[in-house]
């Protein structure tokens, strides 16, 4: 956000961020948050795209098919049981305000 945030007219695409311990860590950035909210600023943290051959779901969760979707997702172990399940995702030790996912 505090590249978007210096210059709202950047473009998205890969940027490198220097983190608290000074080590360099190249990320994707949505400048136009075409992928979220509309606004700009969004850092990926992860990315799963199930419709790529061999794509898999994150430790945690389970692929899971609908019938209103023409590809597996990733979901609860036991969808019945209701609560939530949650996987990790390295932040990079960042602290986040907001999170974005999206299910296409």
């Amino acid at each position: 956000a505090d590249i978007y945030k210096a210059n709202p007219d950047v473009k998205s695409g890969y940027y490198n961020i220097i983190l608290t311990n000074g080590s360099i860590v190249t990320v994707y950035c949505d400048m136009e948050g075409i992928n979220c909210d509309g606004e700009g600023g969004w850092t990926r943290v992860a990315y799963l795209n199930m419709t790529e051959p061999g794509a898999t779901c994150p430790s945690g969760l389970t692929q899971t098919g609908y019938i209103n979707i023409t590809h597996d997702v990733c979901g609860r172990p036991n969808p019945s049981s209701g609560g939530c399940d949650s996987t990790f995702f390295s932040t990079y030790s960042l602290n986040y305000t907001k999170l974005c996912g999206q299910v296409r």
